[in-house]
């Protein structure tokens, strides 16, 4: 699977709330970092998109733009709680498994 296909499916699991499927192309030491943390290690990873979808039930993940270089990936997206965009960049690192290794996101 290409790398632009598994980013789209990893948008879409997680605009359906679906651990089972992030779980499955989430690497076992993937890091997640974003403006508010800096985790590591698959079932950590989980547990907060878990209190994510938990505390806000109404949050899309909107593609606009993606890059494809190598094995990373650079998606500007629009991330919409409830009636509030937030403006971000994911930057999305896999490894040679194919599994994401790494989710870099700043806001913009």
């Amino acid at each position: 699977m290409t790398i632009k296909k598994l980013v789209i499916k990893y948008q879409k699991a997680w605009n359906e709330q679906n651990l089972e499927k992030l779980s499955v192309l989430f690497d076992n030491k993937i890091r997640l970092k974003d403006w508010d943390i800096d985790i590591k290690g698959k079932k950590n990873v989980l547990k907060a998109n878990k209190k994510i979808f938990d505390n806000v039930k109404k949050i899309k993940c909107i593609p606009k733009h993606t890059i494809i270089s190598k094995n990373k990936a650079a998606c500007e997206v629009n991330i919409l709680v409830k009636k509030r965009k937030i403006n971000v960049v994911d930057i999305i690192t896999f490894n040679s498994k194919k599994k994401i290794i790494e989710i870099k996101a700043f806001k913009i």
